[in-house]
């Protein structure tokens, strides 16, 4: 790690966490972060198998999780983690909608090696 350390001294070290991993922490987590788990769990059922183009609206999630208020949802839909795991489902977040736009990456929630924020 040092001569690495050494070689890039621009680069910060990053930890790294396997989706599962991070998905378990916030499932015993605070409030927000039960709340956060609630919707990647939602939003990988939704697009996981979807087609390309399928499309929820943000209203649809609103009320499927019982949210309190729109800002609410919208911060959690800002979320580091959540952006990483919509990325990886290949789902953009547009004005009023999410849309599944490409493949996503891999349905194997262990072996994606990607950078995950708990």
């Amino acid at each position: 790690m040092t001569i690495l350390q050494e070689y890039f001294s621009e680069c910060t070290k990053v930890e790294w966490y396997p989706l599962s991993f991070c998905m378990k922490y916030m499932s015993n987590g605070n409030t927000k972060q039960k709340r956060i788990y609630e919707l990647v769990t939602y939003l990988e059922e939704t697009f996981q198998i979807a087609e390309i183009g399928t499309h929820i609206t943000k209203n649809q999630i609103y009320q499927a999780l019982r949210y309190i208020d729109q800002d609410t949802l919208g911060s959690d839909l800002k979320n580091e983690f959540v952006l990483s795991v919509l990325k990886r489902l290949g789902v953009s977040v547009g004005h009023l909608k999410l849309i599944k736009k490409e493949r996503g990456w891999s349905l194997d929630k262990d072996s994606t090696n990607q950078k995950q924020v708990c």
